[in-house]
């Protein structure tokens, strides 16, 4: 009967323990519960702020169309037009030019090596290039004769 005694007040000791534990359990789930219904709160709230400034943001970017004004009919664009390099104009880029001394030389030993092969197509795509760099060298030969006068034709 004794032995009956202590064991029924084990399981009442054991329940009350099991019975706080599982209200402290309960506890921690309801506040992790509110945290995470803050959370989406929070999360609702931003993303329709979100939303919100988008729409703002898209109507502040389309153009705007006034009754009153009439239609625009076009820009005027003015348009740069470039001249066409003289013989001076090579020398100064490749003869005066420390930089351009060394294009043209790197440029030179690339593009000038032995033009003629067995194939016609590869021959005549070497002198193609040849002539290129053989263009720029006759316009600095050209600026630096002494008799030679710039001539612009407008």
């Amino acid at each position: 009967m004794i032995f009956l005694i202590i064991v029924i007040c084990i399981l009442f000791v054991v329940g009350f323990v099991q019975s706080n534990r599982i209200d402290d359990l309960n506890e921690k789930y309801r506040i992790e519960k509110q945290k995470n219904f803050d959370a989406q709160q929070e999360l609702d709230y931003y993303t329709q702020l979100c939303i919100d400034l988008q729409q703002q943001l898209d109507e502040l970017q389309q153009p705007r169309i006034d009754d009153d004004q009439p239609a625009e009919q076009g820009n005027f664009v003015k348009r740069h037009r470039v001249t066409k390099p003289t013989a001076e104009t090579y020398r100064n880029v490749f003869d005066l030019d420390v930089n351009g001394i060394r294009i043209l030389e790197h440029l030179t030993q690339v593009f000038c090596r032995d033009a003629f092969t067995d194939s016609e197509r590869e021959t005549c795509h070497r002198l193609g290039q040849q002539s290129v760099i053989n263009f720029i060298v006759n316009n600095i030969n050209r600026a630096n004769d002494p008799n030679y006068k710039e001539s612009v034709n407008d």
